[in-house]
């Protein structure tokens, strides 16, 4: 879930669980991995359709470095 709070936005996962599960942990960084990559490709899209890439590094990632991930 997208949270926008006063000092800006978050993300908010919760996952109740009845037994103890082991692989919670990898199961944990793979949505954060997801939600990471939801957001580059909505900005690498922008800025494709924007054509204002300028230099070869930000063309390569498909993101400005001005850009910044939610974390």
């Amino acid at each position: 879930m997208l949270w926008n709070g006063r000092y800006g936005s978050y993300y908010l996962g919760i996952e109740n669980q009845l037994i103890e599960n082991y692989p919670m942990p990898y199961r944990i960084l793979q949505y954060d991995c997801l939600v990471y990559k939801d957001q580059m490709d909505v900005l690498e899209k922008e800025h494709r359709k924007k054509k204002d890439l300028r230099s070869s590094e930000e063309f390569l990632s498909g993101i400005k470095a001005s850009d910044r991930l939610i974390p």
